[in-house]
């Protein structure tokens, strides 16, 4: 099944490598389901592999 989802914590943007909710959210196939106070859950289930 692999991974569904990013969970990315108020410290998970990175300046330099880590995740970046701006980047994720621009490709298609991504989907934010939730984003409050620094905190993101994206559905990646629709990303192509």
């Amino acid at each position: 099944m692999g991974i569904t989802h990013i969970y990315i914590g108020r410290a998970g943007n990175f300046s330099d490598v880590g995740l970046n909710l701006a980047t994720i959210r621009a490709l298609p196939g991504a989907n934010v389901v939730f984003e409050q106070d620094g905190v993101a859950v994206i559905d990646i289930r629709g990303l192509e592999p």
